[in-house]
């Protein structure tokens, strides 16, 4: 078991967060910043028990529970990870520390680039069109999503003009690793776009881009028959940094959460007011459904 695995194991950031500050996590999942002197009269520290993360939206910082343990203690990465240890009784081997630190470092550059591919994505539905009209127009025909709808969740469109930009700003490692590019056939050198004219919902979670669905659209090549193709895992040239996640996770939810098919229903619920959360595919995986529950229930 990797070490993250293990702190998750041992360790659930409400409890941790209780017992280094006293504060008790409300209803809403949500606490007065303890790292900070900023206002924060309404509370902006957020709690994600599924994650097991933090965020908080006054500082604009947060992550794991292992930041949480540095910034809250002062303390460099090592000795934090060894307070953890002394404390939860979590086992630390000998290579342990290089891993845990190359596997957050390997997080960060995949979110940087998955940032920038969201970020260009976004600023293309502007300039590119599709039956005579620009890609936002496009988008608010077809999909009745408001202009305030589309830019809150980032929606884009990925064409030539967006791998050229990224092209000129990340090498192809980087793209292959992020599964922006892929190998046109197994062994080959030669790369090509995995998505192809297509509309982007970006998912986010904390402030970053952690997984892309594509939806087809007229501009789409004909071999291309997916109607939705969701981003590339499980794959030997992308990181397994990217990863199935549930959309809508990342937001605070209220009762009652209702829970569509898939994510353009789920925007629809929450431009309507709702809360909504949506699974990747047509349904939660089997070992999700224990904390969605336990999630949904505090929201009771």
């Amino acid at each position: 078991m990797k070490l993250a695995e293990r702190i998750n194991e041992k360790v659930r950031i409400q409890e941790l967060i209780r017992n280094l500050t006293g504060e008790t996590v409300n209803s809403s999942g949500k606490i007065s910043c303890p790292l900070s002197s900023h206002e924060d009269g309404n509370p902006s520290f957020h709690i994600y028990a599924t994650t097991n993360t933090w965020w908080c939206y006054g500082c604009d910082s947060g992550f794991s529970i292992i930041d949480f343990v540095m910034k809250y203690k002062g303390l460099p990465f090592e000795e934090a990870l060894r307070w953890l240890s002394d404390e939860y009784d979590i086992s630390i081997e000998d290579d342990d520390l290089q891993r845990f630190r190359d596997r957050q470092e390997e997080r960060r550059e995949i979110y940087v680039v998955m940032d920038r591919f969201s970020e260009i994505c976004h600023k293309r539905i502007d300039e590119a069109e599709i039956e005579g009209e620009t890609v936002r127009e496009h988008i608010r025909d077809k999909r009745n999503f408001t202009d305030k709808t589309i830019d809150e969740h980032k929606i884009g469109y990925c064409d030539a003009e967006v791998i050229k930009k990224l092209r000129e700003e990340y090498d192809e490692t980087n793209l292959l690793n992020a599964g922006i590019l892929v190998k046109q056939e197994e062994g080959e050198s030669c790369t090509r776009p995995y998505y192809n004219n297509r509309i982007i919902y970006p998912y986010q979670y904390l402030r970053h881009t952690v997984y892309t669905i594509g939806r087809k659209t007229d501009n789409t090549p004909e071999w291309s028959e997916a109607k939705y193709k969701k981003h590339l895992v499980n794959n030997d040239e992308v990181s397994d940094v990217i990863e199935n996640v549930i959309y809508g996770l990342d937001r605070q939810l209220r009762s009652p959460v209702l829970i569509p098919e898939g994510i353009t229903d789920c925007i629809s619920l929450r431009q309507l007011g709702f809360s909504s959360i949506s699974p990747v595919t047509t349904r939660f995986k089997r070992e999700d459904l224990s904390e969605i529950v336990g999630y949904l229930k505090d929201k009771e």
